[in-house]
């Protein structure tokens, strides 16, 4: 009895590792939604508002559909302390990168993008954004194809390895 309680147990748990992987695939393709959304709204806030960086931030953090960027409103927050935007939106990223679920690469430019934040132009902003919003267009792409075939791949297997685990078992 009690072996038959462990072995659906470890199915369990092997299946529900699938399920989470599939979850974690599908995030980042939401998060990745979410950064071209902010990247649209900076670029519509530093064109006609004209609009400062920890305004913009804020903006940005409260709006519907930008949740998953949890690190703008700890970084505009950071910011009223005292803490220079760049350093703030750095330590910030850093804090939630993990739960955000976007590779290293994907940081790294939104590192790089919080650097050119507000240090130009508005002309010269525009140009940033656009180079931005290019590179997370091309991510976001990826990322739907890879979310469709390795969420998929991901159940599957879970669901094979739980049943050759009660195979095996049994």
């Amino acid at each position: 009895m009690l072996k038959i309680i462990g072995v659906i147990a470890l199915a369990l748990t092997v299946f529900w590792v699938g399920r989470l992987f599939s979850q974690k695939v599908k995030y980042r393709v939401g998060v990745l939604e979410q950064t071209v959304r902010m990247l649209v709204c900076m670029e519509n806030e530093i064109r006609y508002g004209n609009t400062d960086v920890l305004t913009m931030s804020e903006r940005i953090a409260r709006m519907e559909g930008c949740d998953r960027l949890c690190f703008l409103s700890h970084a505009a927050e950071q910011c009223k302390a005292g803490e220079p935007f760049e350093k703030a939106w750095k330590n910030q990223l850093n804090l939630c990168a993990g739960e955000m679920s976007l590779n290293g690469d994907e940081i790294g430019q939104l590192m790089m993008f919080g650097e050119v934040l507000g240090t130009t132009d508005v002309e010269g902003q525009m140009k940033n954004i656009s180079l931005y919003q290019e590179f997370f267009q091309e991510a976001l792409h990826t990322a739907r194809e890879e979310a469709a075939i390795k969420g998929k791949l991901y159940q599957s297997l879970s669901l094979l390895a739980s049943a050759a685990v009660i195979i095996l078992a049994v």
